[in-house]
C-alpha cells in the first residue's frame, strides 16, 4: 500500500478545480461540489518546495474519484428503475457489499484478459486507472455484464483524446492518467498502440466467447485468454448446451490369423 502524506487543498483551489471539471464534462450527472470538497493537496519530495506549503502543490482527488466511479457504476440501477416506473412496478434497493454491479464486473473482466494478454510484458500494459476510467465513461447502463462488455469494448477507445491530455482524469482534468503515452522517454514502448491492440483482442476474444456453443471451445478461450481451467460438465449444464466427446472406437479380433509368412 502506497501511502502518500496530504492536506485539504485550499478554497480557491477546490474553485478552480470545480471549474476545470465542468468544462471537461458539462454534463455531469451529480453535483460536482461533493466530488470538489474531498481534494486534496499532495507532496511530492522531487520538488524544491517540498518542506513548505506552497499552493502550487500537485492536486489530488482520490475520494472524488470515488464518487465518480459510484455514479457511473449505479447506471444501470437507474436503467432498471426506469424500466419499473414504466411498468409500474417497485425495485427494492440491493446493499452495495452484496453483489457488485455490471460495470464492476465488466472491469474485472478486462483487466483479467488483458493481464493474460500482457503476461511477461508489464511494461506495455495500460495501467489500471486507465482500464477503468475509459471503461467507466464508456458503460451506459447495462444490466447484463456481457452486453456491458460488449458495449464498453465499442466505445472505450472513444475516450481517448486526439490533443492534449489523452485520458483526463474525470475529476481533475489537468491530470493525464495516459501522460506516459506521449513522453519520448516511452516512445519505443509504444503504449497508446499496445493499449488499442488489446481492445482488437479483447473484442475478438469475448464475442467468440459468447457466439460459440461448444462447451470444449469455450473451455479452449477461457484457457488461452484468461488463464482459467473449466469444467466441460459445468458449462454444459449452466449454458444448457450438449457436451459433445469424441468417442475411438478400437478395432477388436476375436481370432487373429498366423499368416503364413510370419511362421
Amino acid at each position: 500500500m502506497d501511502i502518500v502524506p496530504c492536506i485539504p487543498a485550499a478554497d480557491i483551489q477546490r474553485a478552480s478545480l470545480r471549474i476545470a471539471i465542468l468544462k471537461h464534462n458539462p454534463n455531469m450527472e451529480i453535483s460536482v461540489d461533493p466530488i470538489t470538497g474531498n481534494a486534496v493537496y499532495i507532496t511530492d519530495d522531487r520538488l524544491p518546495n517540498f518542506n513548505h506549503i506552497y499552493g502550487n502543490w500537485l492536486v489530488s482527488n482520490m475520494e472524488g474519484y470515488a464518487l465518480w466511479f459510484e455514479m457511473r457504476m449505479h447506471l444501470d440501477k437507474a436503467l432498471i428503475s426506469k424500466t419499473a416506473a414504466k411498468f409500474e412496478t417497485r425495485i427494492d434497493d440491493v446493499p452495495q457489499f452484496i453483489r457488485k454491479r455490471p460495470l464492476q464486473k465488466a472491469i474485472q473482466l478486462l483487466k483479467r484478459h488483458r493481464d493474460v494478454f500482457f503476461r511477461n510484458k508489464d511494461e506495455l500494459k495500460p495501467i489500471s486507472v486507465i482500464l477503468t476510467t475509459l471503461a467507466a465513461q464508456a458503460y451506459q447502463g447495462e444490466t447484463f455484464v456481457t452486453y456491458a462488455i460488449e458495449g464498453i469494448l465499442s466505445r472505450i477507445e472513444n475516450g481517448i483524446r486526439q490533443h492534449g491530455k489523452k485520458v483526463p482524469n474525470p475529476v481533475n482534468p489537468e491530470e493525464d492518467f495516459a501522460d506516459k503515452w506521449t513522453m519520448p522517454k516511452y516512445a519505443h514502448l509504444k503504449l497508446e498502440e499496445n493499449f488499442r491492440n488489446w481492445v482488437i483482442q479483447a473484442k475478438s476474444d469475448f464475442k467468440n466467447l459468447t457466439d460459440w456453443h461448444n462447451a470444449e471451445t469455450i473451455n479452449k478461450v477461457t484457457k488461452s485468454r484468461f488463464d482459467v481451467t473449466l469444467n466441460l460438465t459445468d458449462i454444459s449444464k449452466l449454458l444448457g448446451i450438449p457436451l459433445i466427446e469424441v468417442v475411438t472406437n478400437p478395432i477388436h479380433i476375436a481370432n487373429p490369423q498366423v499368416k503364413p509368412w510370419c511362421m
